[in-house]
This record gives structure tokens, sequence and C-alpha cells, in this order.
């Protein structure tokens, strides 16, 4: 699973959506951003929110919540569907985007800590 966060951490820096998917998709590159974004920042939130529990405050993780009127959640439920490396790791159920049942706790906190120490989202800067 490390070595996909790290394709598509990769994919973010390069815009090789390649990089991500090895054989010729027809995935839309421009709705991969979004997508990629959206799955690091919400890897990013979970880590921070596994952070917040230790310090004895209440909270859980949460799926990435799915809104099919916008164009990247249906392509990343086809990306779901139709790429095994994603199928292996990520579930769709109904508008909720988490991890798939055969990742173990173990593997979920590993990524999440990945991320979080790895992936600084990229800001708008006012000048």
């Amino acid at each position: 699973m490390e070595q996909l966060i790290k394709d598509i951490m990769s994919f973010i820096a390069t815009r090789n959506v390649e990089v991500v998917f090895a054989d010729t998709c027809d995935f839309e590159s421009d709705k991969f951003i979004t997508i990629a974004t959206e799955i690091l920042g919400w890897l990013r939130l979970e880590q921070k929110r596994t952070v917040w529990k230790q310090e004895k405050k209440y909270v859980k993780h949460k799926p990435l919540t799915l809104n099919y009127n916008y164009p990247w959640c249906r392509q990343l439920m086809q990306i779901v569907e139709q790429d095994e490396r994603f199928k292996k790791y990520f579930a769709i159920i109904g508008s909720s985007f988490g991890f798939s049942d055969d990742v173990s706790e173990d593997e979920k906190a590993k990524i999440r800590k990945f991320v979080y120490d790895n992936y600084v989202p990229f800001t708008m800067l006012n000048n």
C-alpha cells in the first residue's frame, strides 16, 4: 500500500498519471489531481485525529465523504472499481470512501503517519 501512496504523491509533484496507473488509463488526469489531493488530505486529517485521540480528545476516524454531483467523485468510484491497486486498499460504500476491510489497523496507522510526515499540501499565497 505504501507504494501506491508514494505513487500518488509522485503524481502530485510531476502530474504524470502513468506513475499511478502503469497501464494506459482512460481517467482524466485533471480530475485525478483533485482525487489525489483529497485522498492525501483525508489521510493527513486521519493522522491528526489519531493524535487528538492520544490527547484524550473525543474524535473518531471518518471516511472521506463523496458527492457524486462532482465529476471527480464519480471518477474516483470508477478508479476504485477498475484499478487493482485501488481496489485492494480502498473501498467505497454509498458515499463513503475509506480503507478496504482487508487493510489491517497497523497498516492504516502506518499509512496515515507516512502521509502526515511526508505530504505537505500546497497553499495559495497572497502577495
